[in-house]
């Protein structure tokens, strides 16, 4: 990917900031959809005690 973005840039001339911001730009949003991805396993992981946490919380507030 980074090749074909330096390739890019040597063909069409884009001034190399834009380069640099577009490149982690992409990085950032690779390792955000890694992140995203680890934490929807953790939540599928942890959402029955979450569940059990959101119904005790319910119940305090109900009772008020």
């Amino acid at each position: 990917l980074a090749i074909f973005e330096t390739y890019l840039c040597l063909t069409y001339h884009i001034p190399y900031p834009f380069f640099f911001i577009s490149t982690l730009i992409l990085l950032t949003l690779e390792k955000l959809l890694l992140n995203s991805l680890i934490t929807e396993s953790i939540v599928r992981a942890f959402s029955p005690v979450l569940n059990s946490f959101q119904a005790l919380r319910d119940e305090r507030f109900s009772g008020t």
